[in-house]
């Protein structure tokens, strides 16, 4: 999607545990507890880039199924 300069969207997006996953030092495929942050914005996070950030808390581990 694109937007002109002056132009504002709402969007939602659903974010899956596989998304926010990762593989552990015993090679378990895990959502660790720690904070995140997402970003939303027309390139990397950056001092000088425009965009939207959040945090993100997750306060338990989960392991996900193989």
């Amino acid at each position: 999607m694109h937007l002109a300069s002056d132009e504002t969207q709402h969007v939602t997006f659903l974010l899956k545990a596989r998304d926010l996953g990762m593989v552990d030092d015993k090679a378990e495929h895990v959502v660790a507890p720690g904070e995140y942050y997402i970003f939303v914005g027309g390139a990397q996070p950056g001092a000088d880039v425009a965009g939207v950030r959040t945090r993100l808390e997750i306060a338990g581990e989960f392991k996900m199924p193989r």
